[in-house]
């Protein structure tokens, strides 16, 4: 099956949050319970490339809603603006707590706005 691309934007220095619903073929939520989610942003999708001086790799807090087959990330506005504004790489992946069978269910790009205006 091929993974959903879905592209997302993040403002730097404010807080994000996006829900994603799994589904199967017939539209259906995919059960996810007995999973969990982990979801990365890189600048780079070869994640042994690493950006001389620059953290290359955030991590987002991930929830998940089983039963309507939700995944939802969040960043903290701290997180998101300590992000260079630019394009990057993510995805989810859901990871089974019995065997431990590993799933992509997203990928996309992340596009990073810059902020402008900071609170004190």
């Amino acid at each position: 099956m091929a993974v959903p691309v879905i592209n997302i934007t993040i403002e730097q220095g404010s807080d994000y949050a996006s829900s994603f619903t799994i589904t199967n073929p017939d539209g259906t939520p995919f059960n996810i319970n007995q999973n969990e989610a982990f979801a990365v942003l890189r600048k780079t999708a070869d994640r042994q490339h690493a950006i001389s001086g620059v953290t290359s790799e955030y991590v987002f807090t991930t929830a998940i809603d089983p039963d309507d087959g939700q995944i939802i990330l969040s960043m903290t506005n701290t997180l998101t603006s300590t992000i260079p504004s630019g394009r990057y790489y993510y995805d989810i992946v859901i990871v089974d707590i019995n065997d431990g069978y590993r799933s992509r269910v997203i990928q996309g790009m992340a596009m990073v706005t810059p902020g402008v205006t900071l609170s004190t």
